[in-house]
Formats: C-alpha cells, structure tokens, sequence
C-alpha cells in the first residue's frame, strides 16, 4: 500500500501576514512614484507639442516672450518657426523641421 502523506497547511501569524502587507505597501509606493515620473515626462512632451504648434500657428517675424526662469521673461522674433533643433541624445542636437520633429518627440 502507498503510503498517504497529509500536508500541514501552515496558517500565516498576523506578523508574517503585516511583513507581507508592508512589502505590497512599499510595491505600491514604488509603483506610485514611476507613474509621477511618466505623468511629468507626457507633460513635458505635450507641452514641447503645443508649443511648436503655437509658434508655427504664430508665424514669422512675430515677437514672443521666452520664460528665463525666476519669473523673468526675454522678448524674442520668430524667425524660423518651422525650424526645430531637437535632443536626439548623447548630448547630441539635430535640426529638424517642425514635422519631423513633432513625430521624434
């Protein structure tokens, strides 16, 4: 005849079951934070979007204010608002028109 082993099913103590509970914790939070940084990053590249939109939409020749920082701002004239140097990494820039640059970003 075989011999019939019985598993023990082992009840977790309320301290193996709060070690867990704060490790699904940390997960969530970990988790949380990755989204803040991908939801930033959408922003950033709506706002470069929209931003090459308006100028383009504005046209040459037109003066724009260019946020500086601090609250400061420069006036500036679009010359070229077809024109659009972008990131293409390594720290290397590419000059692209705005069509094309729309689709990289």
């Amino acid at each position: 005849m075989a011999n019939k082993e019985k598993k023990e099913v082992k009840t977790p103590t309320m301290e193996e079951l709060n070690k867990e509970l704060r490790g699904y914790i940390a997960q969530i939070e970990a988790l949380r934070s990755e989204i803040a940084v991908v939801d930033e990053s959408i922003a950033t590249y709506r706002t470069a979007i929209k931003t090459i939109n308006n100028l383009r939409d504005l046209g040459k020749g037109k003066n724009i204010l260019i946020p500086i920082g601090a609250g400061a701002q420069i006036e500036a004239k679009i010359e070229n608002p077809d024109r659009v140097v972008v990131s293409i990494g390594a720290g290397i820039s590419a000059e692209l028109n705005a069509e094309e640059a729309l689709t990289q970003i």
